[in-house]
Protein backbone atom coordinates (compact mmCIF):
# COMPACT_ATOMS: atom_id res chain seq x y z
CA UNK A 1 0.00 0.00 0.00
CA UNK A 2 1.22 3.50 -0.86
CA UNK A 3 0.39 6.69 1.05
CA UNK A 4 -0.39 9.88 -0.85
CA UNK A 5 -0.64 13.10 1.17
CA UNK A 6 -1.97 16.30 -0.36
CA UNK A 7 -1.07 19.66 1.15
CA UNK A 8 -2.80 22.91 0.47
CA UNK A 9 -4.58 25.98 1.58
CA UNK A 10 -7.17 25.89 4.37
CA UNK A 11 -10.57 26.67 2.88
CA UNK A 12 -12.69 29.35 4.57
CA UNK A 13 -16.27 28.92 5.79
CA UNK A 14 -17.65 25.61 6.98
CA UNK A 15 -14.39 23.85 6.12
CA UNK A 16 -12.41 25.75 8.76
CA UNK A 17 -14.95 27.29 11.12
CA UNK A 18 -13.94 24.94 13.94
CA UNK A 19 -10.24 25.91 13.74
CA UNK A 20 -10.71 29.10 15.74
CA UNK A 21 -9.16 31.14 12.93
CA UNK A 22 -11.02 33.05 10.23
CA UNK A 23 -8.73 32.24 7.32
CA UNK A 24 -10.64 34.58 5.00
CA UNK A 25 -9.45 37.49 7.16
CA UNK A 26 -6.05 35.97 7.97
CA UNK A 27 -4.61 35.25 4.50
CA UNK A 28 -4.72 38.90 3.33
CA UNK A 29 -2.60 39.92 6.35
CA UNK A 30 0.32 37.80 5.10
CA UNK A 31 2.81 39.19 2.60
CA UNK A 32 3.31 36.79 -0.31
CA UNK A 33 6.80 35.62 0.79
CA UNK A 34 5.55 34.99 4.33
CA UNK A 35 2.61 32.97 2.99
CA UNK A 36 4.85 30.84 0.73
CA UNK A 37 7.36 30.29 3.54
CA UNK A 38 4.56 29.18 5.87
CA UNK A 39 3.31 26.69 3.28
CA UNK A 40 6.90 25.44 2.84
CA UNK A 41 7.22 24.89 6.59
CA UNK A 42 3.95 22.95 6.56
CA UNK A 43 5.20 20.74 3.72
CA UNK A 44 8.52 19.99 5.44
CA UNK A 45 6.68 19.12 8.68
CA UNK A 46 4.40 16.71 6.79
CA UNK A 47 7.37 15.08 5.05
CA UNK A 48 9.20 14.71 8.38
CA UNK A 49 6.31 13.49 10.52
CA UNK A 50 4.24 11.42 8.07
CA UNK A 51 6.89 10.36 5.52
CA UNK A 52 4.38 9.66 2.72
CA UNK A 53 5.25 7.77 -0.46
CA UNK A 54 3.91 10.69 -2.52
CA UNK A 55 3.61 14.26 -1.29
CA UNK A 56 1.43 16.62 -3.33
CA UNK A 57 2.79 20.07 -2.51
CA UNK A 58 0.64 22.33 -4.71
CA UNK A 59 -2.36 22.04 -6.99
CA UNK A 60 -5.11 24.19 -8.42
CA UNK A 61 -3.17 27.48 -8.32
CA UNK A 62 -6.25 29.42 -9.43
CA UNK A 63 -8.23 28.16 -6.43
CA UNK A 64 -5.37 28.82 -4.02
CA UNK A 65 -4.93 32.35 -5.40
CA UNK A 66 -8.64 33.08 -5.07
CA UNK A 67 -8.86 31.80 -1.49
CA UNK A 68 -5.69 33.49 -0.25
CA UNK A 69 -5.82 36.68 -2.29
CA UNK A 70 -2.31 35.91 -3.59
CA UNK A 71 -2.95 36.60 -7.29
CA UNK A 72 0.60 35.74 -8.38
CA UNK A 73 0.03 32.07 -7.48
CA UNK A 74 -2.39 31.81 -10.42
CA UNK A 75 0.37 32.73 -12.89
CA UNK A 76 2.93 30.34 -14.35
CA UNK A 77 5.80 32.38 -12.92
CA UNK A 78 4.22 32.67 -9.46
CA UNK A 79 3.14 29.03 -9.24
CA UNK A 80 6.51 27.76 -10.50
CA UNK A 81 8.36 30.00 -8.05
CA UNK A 82 6.22 28.76 -5.16
CA UNK A 83 6.78 25.11 -6.13
CA UNK A 84 10.53 25.69 -6.47
CA UNK A 85 10.57 27.27 -2.98
CA UNK A 86 8.83 24.20 -1.59
CA UNK A 87 11.32 21.89 -3.31
CA UNK A 88 14.27 23.94 -2.08
CA UNK A 89 12.98 23.74 1.50
CA UNK A 90 12.46 19.97 1.20
CA UNK A 91 15.99 19.57 -0.17
CA UNK A 92 17.45 21.72 2.61
CA UNK A 93 15.64 19.60 5.20
CA UNK A 94 17.15 16.43 3.72
CA UNK A 95 14.08 15.02 1.97
CA UNK A 96 15.90 14.38 -1.30
CA UNK A 97 14.21 11.09 -2.11
CA UNK A 98 10.60 12.08 -1.53
CA UNK A 99 8.23 11.68 -4.50
CA UNK A 100 6.68 15.12 -4.88
CA UNK A 101 3.83 16.38 -7.05
CA UNK A 102 2.43 19.73 -8.08
CA UNK A 103 -0.64 19.85 -10.29
CA UNK A 104 -2.57 22.19 -12.49
CA UNK A 105 -5.93 21.04 -13.89
CA UNK A 106 -6.96 21.55 -17.51
CA UNK A 107 -9.48 24.29 -16.69
CA UNK A 108 -6.89 26.20 -14.68
CA UNK A 109 -4.44 25.83 -17.55
CA UNK A 110 -6.87 27.39 -19.98
CA UNK A 111 -8.04 30.16 -17.62
CA UNK A 112 -4.57 31.30 -16.61
CA UNK A 113 -2.79 30.65 -19.89
CA UNK A 114 -0.71 27.99 -18.15
CA UNK A 115 -0.79 25.78 -21.21
CA UNK A 116 2.89 24.87 -21.12
CA UNK A 117 4.48 22.53 -18.64
CA UNK A 118 6.48 19.33 -18.65
CA UNK A 119 5.79 15.94 -20.22
CA UNK A 120 4.83 13.40 -17.57
CA UNK A 121 3.75 9.90 -16.75
CA UNK A 122 1.42 8.75 -13.98
CA UNK A 123 2.83 7.31 -10.75
CA UNK A 124 0.84 4.60 -9.00
CA UNK A 125 -2.52 5.52 -7.46
CA UNK A 126 -2.50 9.17 -8.53
CA UNK A 127 -5.13 10.50 -10.89
CA UNK A 128 -3.50 13.81 -11.76
CA UNK A 129 -0.03 14.54 -10.41
CA UNK A 130 2.79 12.60 -11.99
CA UNK A 131 6.53 12.13 -11.89
CA UNK A 132 9.15 14.30 -13.59
CA UNK A 133 12.88 13.96 -13.65
CA UNK A 134 14.92 16.37 -11.52
CA UNK A 135 14.67 18.98 -14.28
CA UNK A 136 13.14 22.13 -12.86
CA UNK A 137 9.54 22.89 -13.76
CA UNK A 138 10.84 26.30 -14.76
CA UNK A 139 13.20 24.83 -17.36
CA UNK A 140 10.67 22.23 -18.52
CA UNK A 141 7.61 24.47 -18.82
CA UNK A 142 8.16 25.14 -22.51
CA UNK A 143 7.06 21.64 -23.51
CA UNK A 144 3.36 21.08 -24.11
CA UNK A 145 1.82 18.87 -21.47
CA UNK A 146 -0.25 15.87 -22.45
CA UNK A 147 -2.00 15.84 -19.06
CA UNK A 148 -2.44 18.16 -16.09
CA UNK A 149 -0.15 18.13 -13.08
CA UNK A 150 3.56 18.24 -12.54
CA UNK A 151 5.53 15.96 -10.30
CA UNK A 152 9.13 15.22 -9.66
CA UNK A 153 11.39 13.43 -7.28
CA UNK A 154 13.18 15.87 -5.00
CA UNK A 155 16.96 15.76 -5.20
CA UNK A 156 19.80 18.15 -4.39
Amino acid sequence: MKMVVETGVVFPGIYSENFGLDVADYYPTLADPLYVNGRAQQIVAIAREIQPDYLIIAEEPDTEAEITGKASIATLKGFSSMVDTFLSQLNSAGFTGTNVGAGVGNLALRRAGLHRSARRQEPPELHRPARLSHQSLLSQRHHHADRPGANRRVSP
